[in-house]
């Protein structure tokens, strides 16, 4: 194979130099692509941030954008033990004496006791009827207490199944029946003569399905489970133990202007603002990634004109948003 050669060689020039030179001369307008393909991921990557601080900033200002929510009420209750209380928009300023008399609860029935979980209950229908809702199980071949157990569970909806043992070792398997949810509408029945064959279970109820009751400022209130939205407006009213009649106690429930809420929520909008021009300040400065960005300059413009725009009508001596600071 024959050998390049270079006639500059023989007259002390640096051929090797010259080349990657024009080498280097060639690749010049790629290295500026390359610088500012970069510049531009960087950018970029700048706009996504301030994008997501505007979004931030918006977030805050929504809060704040309604005449209810700068009169947004919250509700407490003075012994949480015994009554909690929460607050919508619907709600209005006041004081409420509630007595809580009686707590509403949920149906328990129960069967005789069992020697074995694997006795069998027999053959046929057994029929429930749950707040009106008919639910016929046909048991069919072998069924045993625990299997019964297991189909109530999967097809009645409204009663839940469990099994008992009280430890006597001897019809010391109980089933109960409970309902699901408190008050008097969720109470069910069952009928079990259509079971033949096997060891019916006898059902007895010794808790039926009951309403809670209440008095709120001496009036006595009647409330289908243990909470209610539809009792004062606007208040949801969550019980969780009976008071002393006997010593006469009462739970005060207080709804007021939540001006801590209120108050968190102009400190959020203060922050989320100081924090989006903190970021325009220092990346639209000397040193900073979006210096002369026409879109980094447009939205410092447009928030800067909504701060000291007048409102409309103004309220009172406050006509703009930067007086408020």
């Amino acid at each position: 194979m024959s050998n390049i050669a270079f006639s500059g060689l023989a007259t002390g020039l640096d051929t090797g130099a010259i080349v990657s030179q024009l080498v280097e001369l060639r690749r010049a307008p790629m290295y500026r692509l390359q610088s500012r393909k970069k510049s531009f991921e960087t950018q970029i990557s700048a706009l996504a941030t301030m994008k997501t601080k505007l979004l931030a900033m918006q977030d805050a200002m929504q809060a704040l954008d309604s005449a209810s929510e700068f009169s947004s009420l919250t509700a407490t209750s003075n012994d949480e033990d015994f009554v909690t209380v929460t607050a919508d928009s619907g709600a209005a300023a006041g004081m409420y004496d509630i007595e809580v008399i009686q707590m509403a609860k949920a149906q328990k029935t129960t069967s005789q006791g069992f020697d074995d979980l694997n006795t069998s209950v027999g053959s046929g229908i057994i029929s429930f009827n749950v707040n009106g809702a008919n639910v016929d199980l046909n048991l069919t071949g072998f069924t045993s207490l625990e299997g019964l157990k297991n189909i109530i569970n999967n097809d009645v909806d409204g009663v839940s199944a469990t099994i008992i043992n009280d430890g006597t070792g001897s019809g010391n398997y109980t089933l109960v029946l409970s309902g699901e949810e408190a008050g008097s509408d969720n109470a069910f029945t069952l009928d079990v003569s259509g079971l033949s064959g096997g060891t019916t279970p006898l059902f007895t109820t010794p808790q039926a399905a009951s309403d809670a009751e209440i008095t709120i400022d001496g009036t006595t209130i009647i409330m289908g489970s243990n909470s209610s939205s539809d009792v004062i407006s606007g208040l949801t009213i969550n019980l969780h133990k009976v008071t002393d009649s006997v010593a006469q106690q009462v739970v005060n429930l207080k709804v007021e202007v939540d001006s801590a809420g209120i108050a968190e929520k102009v400190k959020t909008f203060v922050d989320k603002y100081n924090e989006l021009f903190a970021f325009i300040e220092k990346e639209g400065g000397a040193e900073g990634d979006l210096k002369g960005n026409p879109t980094l300059r447009s939205v410092a413009s447009r928030i800067e004109n909504i701060s000291i725009a007048s409102l409309q009508g103004g309220l009172g001596s406050i006509t703009s948003l930067h007086q408020v600071g």
